[in-house]
């Protein structure tokens, strides 16, 4: 198999996986639950896009998960962007 396709899968499966993880987690907030699923989220995505994120924003998420953040977003690119927290 291609280098490529092989490369593809991999995104795809991880993709798929996010979109499972997400289902669950609006279940769990349909349900008033939530804690757990985010973090699996978290990792999945930073498998997808690794090198996107710089050091400090690292602490800033891993603080604000400390103190009760659900889940953080990375956004944009070229040197622009900004971080997204999720928080109850």
């Amino acid at each position: 198999m291609p280098r490529n396709l092989r490369i593809t899968l991999a995104i795809l499966a991880v993709a798929v996986l996010i979109g499972l993880i997400s289902l669950r987690g609006l279940h769990r907030r349909l349900q008033g639950l939530s804690q757990g699923t985010t973090t699996e989220e978290q990792a999945r995505r930073e498998l997808l896009a690794p090198g996107i994120s710089t050091p400090l924003i690292d602490r800033l998420i891993a603080k604000t998960r400390r103190h009760g953040a659900l889940a953080a977003k990375v956004c944009g690119a070229g040197g622009g962007g900004c971080v997204l927290f999720l928080v109850d």
